[in-house]
C-alpha cells in the first residue's frame, strides 16, 4: 500500500497520511458490517479521501483527487517473496484463492501484471454478501 503515498502526495495531500487513511477505511467498513450495513470498499475509501481532502482546504477537487488515488490499487506491486511462494504452494498443489474485501477485479489486476492469476482458482469479494471480513458471511 505504501505506493499509494505518492498519489496522496500528486493530489496535495501528504504521504504520511496513507497508514491513517487506509486504517479509518478498514475500521469504518468493519464497522458498518458490525452495526448490519454494507458500503464497498471503493465508497468507503473515496469517503475518507474527501473528508482528508476538505481538512485540506482542497474540497472543490476532492473528488478528483479520491478517483486519482484510488486509481493506484490495481498499480501496487506485490511483496518480493510473493510470486515465488504462490507458484510453491501451486507446485505443492495446494488450492489457491483470493479473497477481499476491495474488489476482486482489482486482485486479478495486479496478479495479472506478474503473471499469477491463473495460479488461483477463484478471486473473491465481499460484494456478493454485502459483508466484509472477518464476517462469517465472507
Amino acid at each position: 500500500m505504501s505506493a499509494l503515498a505518492a498519489r496522496l502526495e500528486h493530489v496535495g495531500l501528504p504521504g504520511p497520511l496513507l497508514p491513517a487513511w487506509f486504517a479509518g477505511v478498514l475500521r469504518d467498513g468493519v464497522a458498518l458490517t458490525l452495526a448490519g450495513g454494507h458500503a464497498s470498499f471503493a465508497a468507503v475509501a473515496r469517503d475518507g479521501l474527501r473528508t482528508l481532502a476538505a481538512r485540506a482546504g482542497l474540497a472543490a477537487d476532492g473528488e478528483e483527487a479520491a478517483e486519482y488515488v484510488l486509481g493506484g490499487p490495481p498499480e501496487l506491486p506485490l511483496h518480493p517473496d510473493v510470486p515465488d511462494g504462490v507458484r510453491a504452494l501451486r507446485a505443492a498443489r495446494y488450492r489457491l484463492v483470493t479473497l477481499t474485501n476491495g474488489s476482486a477485479a482489482t486482485t486479478r489486476a495486479v496478479l495479472d501484471r506478474v503473471g499469477l492469476t491463473d495460479c488461483f482458482e477463484a478471486h473473491l469479494d465481499v460484494e456478493g454478501v454485502g459483508r466484509w471480513k472477518p464476517a462469517r458471511e465472507a
